[in-house]
């Protein structure tokens, strides 16, 4: 007659099987916690990793929508009616670029001059360390006022804050004084100086000033801020319309650009790479379970005795099995626990020394905890199986 053994019976029988073949065991929980570490690893830095880019692509410089005009040029009129015209947009600014020399304080470089309008805090990602961006009166002025980064003034001066220091630029030949009204965080310092180390620093000045200097009258690109509702695909639509309309231009002269679609893509592209990468991780993880399935079998043979011993004062098939379920779980749930946390601990080492920073996700560490005692509970029911369909009285003449 078959009774069912306890559930403590059953773990106290699990953990006495975990600690019998102590050299095998191990084994099995080495190429566990390998797999379980390599997949910790890689999500761990992926998500690092993406965290970074965002990080970076923001701090390229310029969010929103950029609007080119290929033959005709933008006027003042059309900017106020941009702005005016369409409730989805909340800014719309002038956006032109030339590259210049500066000297400041005896230090001479080259850099990317942009010009801005109003409200360039919302449309462009600098974010300003001191001092401030250039106001509506300086603007329609074209008054010599400049923001540098503070690498510059770090460079020139030995300290971040420069306000009212006097820097010469120097743009088609012609050399003028300017007044620093603001200093901002370096923005070629991120992206773009892992792609190049000779990509200049960035400056902004107004655009009516940079007009001037540069003789190049014409607005030829326009920054659109949206709301955080807008349909961007409908607002540029409708964009392109209403320019058409004004301008008699065919649709074809102008090209809107999603400054923001950039980091959306560059994103989806991180995600499906991340993917591709812990999924090729994964396969060691069903390496180290058939790993596991073959010592379960190996176990089964090796305890015929204890288990018709089990069989014969009344244990069953549900038990035999729920033992070695419970044996494997145990084994892969050490490997898993002691895989995450060497997993964490290299992408932490990794992290630091590259100077990214990394955050330990709470859900991550349970995914792979979990995914491990899966792949024990999986694997094991084979060897669970075939353990509880030995024949007691067999399995007791096994010597």
């Amino acid at each position: 007659m078959q009774t069912d053994m306890k559930i403590s019976d059953i773990i106290v029988f699990a953990c006495r099987n975990s600690l019998r073949g102590l050299r095998t065991k191990l084994i099995s929980v080495s190429a566990v916690a390998v797999s379980i570490a390599a997949v910790t690893l890689l999500s761990a830095l992926s998500a690092a990793g993406k965290a970074y880019v965002r990080d970076r692509l923001d701090s390229v410089g310029i969010s929103g929508l950029a609007i080119i005009s290929k033959k005709s040029s933008f006027e003042v009129e059309d900017i106020e009616l941009l702005a005016n015209r369409f409730d989805e947009i909340k800014n719309v600014m002038p956006l032109t670029v030339a590259l210049a020399g500066i000297r400041f304080n005896s230090v001479s470089s080259d850099v990317l001059m942009w010009g801005i309008g109003e409200g360039a805090e919302d449309l462009i990602s600098a974010e300003l360390l001191f001092g401030r961006f250039p106001t509506k009166e300086e603007i329609d002025s074209a008054a010599t006022v400049i923001v540098i980064e503070s690498s510059h003034a770090i460079e020139s001066y030995k300290r971040e804050n420069v306000i009212g220091k006097k820097v010469t630029v120097s743009l088609n030949g012609v050399r003028t004084d300017m007044t620093v009204i603001g200093v901002a965080q370096p923005q070629s310092g991120g992206l773009l100086q892992t792609i190049s180390a000779d990509i200049p620093g960035f400056t902004y000045t107004p655009y009516t000033t940079l007009a001037y200097l540069s003789g190049e009258r014409e607005i030829g690109q326009l920054a659109v801020e949206y709301t955080g509702g807008a349909d961007k695909e409908e607002l540029s639509r409708k964009i392109t319309a209403l320019l058409c309309r004004m301008s008699n231009e065919s649709e074809s002269n102008y090209e809107i650009e999603d400054i923001g679609s950039y980091k959306e893509r560059a994103e989806g592209i991180l995600d499906t790479v991340s993917f591709l990468i812990t999924a090729v991780a994964a396969v060691s993880l069903a390496v180290a379970g058939l790993c596991i399935m073959s010592t379960m079998l190996s176990a089964g043979r090796e305890k015929k005795r204890e288990i018709g011993t089990m069989m014969a004062i009344g244990a069953g098939r549900r038990d035999i099995i729920l033992s070695f379920l419970a044996d494997s779980a145990i084994t892969t749930f050490t490997g898993g626990v002691a895989g995450t946390a060497a997993g964490f601990v290299a992408a932490a080492a990794i992290t630091n020394s590259t100077g990214i920073t990394a955050e330990t996700e709470l859900s991550l560490i349970v995914y792979a905890v979990l995914a491990s005692i899966l792949c024990g509970l999986l694997f094991g029911i084979l060897p669970a199986v075939a353990a509880s369909r030995m024949d007691p009285v067999k399995a007791l003449r096994d010597d």
